[in-house]
């Protein structure tokens, strides 16, 4: 079963990577980031360690979707009208899916969060 990171109420990465801290704080449905995703599949970069964590000593992927070295290949996307999407994605191509948070703030050396489809801006509609 692939992980997934709930962004509607998420509360346990911070947003605004790219301004988009309201695609996390919306309240209900239908409102000014209606067009922003409600959910998708983990996309998750360690700069210590990449597409890898350790817990305990046992070494994890840390996404969803993963190809070889476990490089996430792509993620699917849940929006507010229950259409789901499959984006690609290509690790430092901004065209396809982009950083979306950071836990720990910007360039903090802590988990990334690739969750912002390239050709959605960060609102509001």
């Amino acid at each position: 079963m692939a992980k997934t990171t709930q962004l509607e109420g998420q509360d346990r990465s911070p947003p605004d990577a790219d301004g988009l801290g309201q695609w996390f704080y919306r309240k209900k449905p239908g409102g000014s980031y209606r067009n922003a995703p409600t959910m998708a599949d983990i996309i998750q970069w360690l700069p210590k360690s990449g597409w890898m964590d350790t817990l305990n000593g046992v070494s994890y992927p840390n996404s969803a979707h993963r190809a070889a070295n476990n490089v996430p290949v792509g993620a699917n996307f849940l929006y507010e009208d229950g259409r789901v999407t499959w984006r690609k994605f290509l690790f430092g191509n901004p065209s396809t899916i982009t950083l979306g948070a950071e836990k720990g703030g910007k360039n903090s050396g802590s988990y990334q969060y690739y969750l912002k489809p390239a050709d959605l801006s960060p609102g509001p509609w």
